[in-house]
């Protein structure tokens, strides 16, 4: 009875630590984004998975890390970001282009050719789910059903 108690205790734990990680204030978040700088690779590696998993409540805290002064703080706040926009919705996607044209605007120009890159790999994932829903349904694509962009237009090739 004694292990399955105990059991059921880390259970509880887990569970409690995925809701933290999912509802974490502005502050917590912002705590977070310094840890992207921590000395201890293990807490900068959870507090990047934590930043992530936050998904479009993470996405101010990152941009503020994106400008930070650390290219350690600076790197993993972009890679975030950019799983955050491709795992999101339409939604995401948009509120992280925006903050990354922001800072782009803000001395960091580089970061609207992430902010396009980004648009471009939603618009193929986007394809990609559509193509394999479609084969799931008994369709069937023609032309290989491989997206193409050009000029900012997708096209089936």
């Amino acid at each position: 009875m004694r292990a399955g108690a105990r059991g059921l205790g880390a259970f509880v734990v887990w569970i409690g630590l995925i809701a933290v990680a999912c509802a974490q204030s502005p502050e917590q978040l912002r705590a977070l984004v310094k840890q992207l700088d921590a000395e201890e690779y293990a807490a900068r590696e959870e507090a990047t998975r934590l930043l992530t998993d936050a998904g479009e409540a993470g996405v101010d805290a990152l941009a503020e890390g994106v400008n930070s002064a650390s290219p350690e703080v600076a790197w993993r706040a972009s890679e975030s970001l950019q799983e955050i926009a491709i795992a999101g919705n339409e939604s995401t996607l948009n509120r992280v282009v925006a903050a990354l044209d922001k800072l782009s605007k803000n001395g960091k120009p580089g970061l609207s050719n992430v902010a396009q890159e980004l648009r471009t790999k939603q618009v193929k994932l986007r394809h990609d789910r559509a193509a394999a829903k479609i084969r799931s349904l008994g369709g069937r694509l023609v032309g290989g059903g491989s997206v193409a962009m050009d000029g900012g237009m997708m096209m089936a090739v």
